[in-house]
C-alpha cells in the first residue's frame, strides 16, 4: 500500500543522517484531529498531502510561512475552517 510515505532526499546538513524529508503523503489514512505546529520542523517539504482524512480546525500558520520550498499542498476532503492567505496562494 503506497498511501503513506515519507519522501527522503540525500543531503548533508551536518546532522549526521545525511537525509531530509521532502514529501509527506498521508492521503486517506483516517487521520483525525488538527495539524500540529511541530510539522514545521520538516522545513524542506516540497509536498504535503493530507487529503481525504478527518482533520479539522484552523490551518497552522506555519503551513504558509515556514515552508519556503512547499510546491504541492493537498488538504481536500477534511473539515478545516478559516482562510488561506492570498499571498501564499499566489506563490504556487
Amino acid at each position: 500500500d503506497d498511501s503513506s510515505y515519507f519522501e527522503v532526499l540525500d543531503a548533508d546538513l551536518g546532522l549526521g543522517t545525511g537525509k531530509i524529508v521532502t514529501g509527506l503523503k498521508l492521503y486517506d489514512n483516517n487521520i483525525h484531529g488538527i495539524i500540529p505546529e511541530e510539522l514545521s520542523a520538516l522545513e524542506f517539504l516540497h509536498l504535503i498531502d493530507f487529503g481525504a482524512n478527518r482533520l479539522m480546525g484552523s490551518l497552522p500558520s506555519s503551513l504558509f510561512h515556514k515552508f519556503k520550498h512547499l510546491r504541492e499542498l493537498y488538504l481536500n476532503s477534511n473539515y478545516f475552517n478559516g482562510t488561506i492567505p492570498v499571498s501564499r496562494v499566489l506563490r504556487f
